[in-house]
């Protein structure tokens, strides 16, 4: 009896030791575990940053949309000019006119040429469709000569149309270069036209601004020299290519309402950006950060606080050199892998590099 209670109680001190070890071991604080970053990638890193354009502006210059430098298709001596410098003129109305005499003379003689031709081949038409008293052969010959009458005559009219110049659209005459009575060459400058009712600003925009503003976006202009007048403006288009020198793209903008104001080309303007926030604000990134899937979307890795990447699928817009433009997908301060993108997947652990190719 004495045994078997010693037994029990030594069973029992056994259990409350083993509890009591499990109780103090629930009770330590959980094992910090440390990330190996030996099995990292090593990766460029680019935050992501954007340029405001919104409270900016940029002095340009006036321009027409539609202006041309008129010139005769041929030499000659000018003996007519029906208008001035500063006059306006229509579409289609003759400008000016070189010596014809020759030219008239040869559109006579080609005319004469193509008439008897054309009446020869009507004749022999006729008789090989009534008599067949001409072969086949000699009507055919009196169709070729018809028709090199006719082409000879055609080249006649269209060199003397060469001895007129109309105007090919509506606009003032800005500058006439020539006088009557002045032997000119072909293609020598006479005049400049242009289209007074539809005007441009022509402004240049620094590259990183432009890669990261938005450039589908209104505008409005005060012009030198008229005074409490704000025109609005609209964008175009703009140039593909920087600059070299300056390192700035040129953006024109037209406008879309004169307000009745005397604006010229040649004027002096500046232009200000009238923007939403959603509009003000754009980035860039480098197109080699860009990774396309088998569904025809693009996705970037994105760096999440502890160095892992996950994809984040973008919606591009405009090219602009080695960068392109991100309309949706991006925000500021993201971080993106921008170089051994192809490399990864999900849930990699990368190494950030600096410039040199040194880890950071």
């Amino acid at each position: 009896m004495h045994k078997f209670t010693t037994k029990k109680i030594r069973v029992k001190s056994l259990l409350i030791i083993a509890l009591t070890a499990a109780i103090s071991g629930c009770e330590q604080p959980p094992e910090t575990v440390a990330v190996d970053m030996s099995f990292s990638r090593p990766a460029m890193i680019e935050e992501i940053t954007a340029s405001d354009i919104s409270g900016l502006s940029f002095t340009g210059t006036v321009r027409a949309a539609q202006i041309a430098e008129l010139s005769f298709k041929t030499s000659g001596k000018i003996v007519k000019i029906y208008l001035q410098e500063g006059s306006s003129v229509s579409q289609g109305q003759l400008l000016a006119e070189l010596d014809n005499t020759e030219q008239k003379i040869t559109l006579n003689s080609a005319k004469a040429q193509y008439d008897k031709a054309e009446s020869d081949y009507q004749r022999g038409l006729a008789i090989f469709n009534s008599t067949q008293a001409i072969s086949k052969s000699d009507l055919e010959k009196l169709k070729t000569e018809r028709d090199l009458a006719k082409n000879k005559f055609n080249t006649a009219q269209e060199t003397l149309d060469y001895t007129k110049i109309t105007a090919p659209f509506s606009g003032v005459i800005t500058k006439k270069l020539v006088n009557e009575f002045s032997v000119i060459q072909p293609n020598q400058p006479l005049f400049v036209l242009q289209n007074l009712n539809n005007l441009e600003a022509v402004i240049d925009v620094p590259s990183k601004l432009f890669a990261e503003g938005s450039r589908n976006t209104n505008a409005v202009g005060e012009v030198e020299g008229i005074s409490n007048v704000k025109f609005p403006l609209y964008f175009r288009y703009f140039t593909l290519d920087a600059e070299r020198s300056t390192q700035t793209y040129t953006v024109v903008l037209a406008f879309s309402d004169l307000k009745k104001q005397n604006v010229l080309p040649g004027m002096s303007i500046t232009v200000s950006p009238q923007t939403n926030e959603s509009a003000a604000i754009n980035v860039s990134i480098p197109i080699s950060a860009i990774i396309p899937d088998n569904m025809g979307k693009e996705f970037v890795w994105i760096v999440d606080g502890n160095n892992k990447v996950s994809k984040q699928y973008i919606e591009t817009g405009t090219l602009l050199g080695n960068r392109i433009v991100i309309n949706n997908g991006l925000k500021p301060k993201d971080r993106i892998v921008i170089t051994g993108v192809n490399a990864l997947k999900d849930g990699d652990l990368v190494r950030p590099l600096n410039a040199d190719g040194v880890s950071k």
